[in-house]
């Protein structure tokens, strides 16, 4: 049972970032201020 709460949270808050992610990508489209946080995410992992 737990396995399957933690499961369904993980799902919820995956969904909420992409929407977050979607907000702000929107607001930035075609400003290097989004390449810019984009490069450092995918370096930081």
């Amino acid at each position: 049972m737990a396995g399957a709460a933690d499961e369904a949270v993980d799902q919820a808050l995956d969904a909420g970032v992409e929407r977050v992610h979607d907000l702000v990508a929107g607001r930035l489209c075609g400003q290097r201020a989004l390449e810019r946080v984009e490069e450092e995410v995918a370096t930081s992992l």
